[in-house]
């Protein structure tokens, strides 16, 4: 799922690939909470989707480690759109992006170089902000994909 298989693909974990954090607003809170999605560009053959997390709480409360739940892959528009979402599946609205660049992937780890687009608002100084994204899957009995994720900023 996350292996990279080729040596190819292996110098594409090199490469700067993007990334965005949405305010998924949802319509009926009663149903499922609304939440923050996590959405990473991926080196792999199926460059077109991206690998999506679904966060309950936002992005500055990220450097304690909190549970994310693992969605289905999603479109890449969802990097640039903001917006209604079809369906009347609520609103999305873009609140970080910028590029990360892969350390390690695989089956039930990844860490990420991240660097924001522009500070965000829990960023210590107007510098780049930049930090480590690291993502943990949890040995789970459910069917959900539950990840630990940290953020470690420097």
């Amino acid at each position: 799922m996350f292996g990279i298989q080729t040596l190819e693909e292996f110098g594409k974990k090199l490469e700067s690939f993007r990334f965005a954090v949405l305010r998924h607003t949802l319509p009926n809170e009663e149903l499922r909470s609304s939440h923050w999605d996590l959405l990473l560009e991926q080196p792999s053959v199926r460059s077109d989707r991206l690998i999506t997390f679904e966060v309950p709480v936002p992005p500055e409360e990220w450097g304690t480690a909190t549970i994310a739940r693992q969605l289905s892959d999603h479109r890449n528009i969802y990097l640039d759109y903001e917006g209604p979402v079809s369906g009347n599946r609520g609103t999305v609205k873009r609140v970080l992006d910028g590029s990360i660049q892969w350390q390690s992937n695989s089956q039930d780890s990844m860490v990420l170089a991240i660097q924001f687009a522009s500070s965000p608002s829990f960023a210590t100084s107007n510098e780049h902000f930049r930090g480590l994204l690291k993502l943990r899957k949890l040995a789970d009995e459910s069917s959900d994909a539950r990840w630990e994720l940290k953020l470690e900023v420097s």
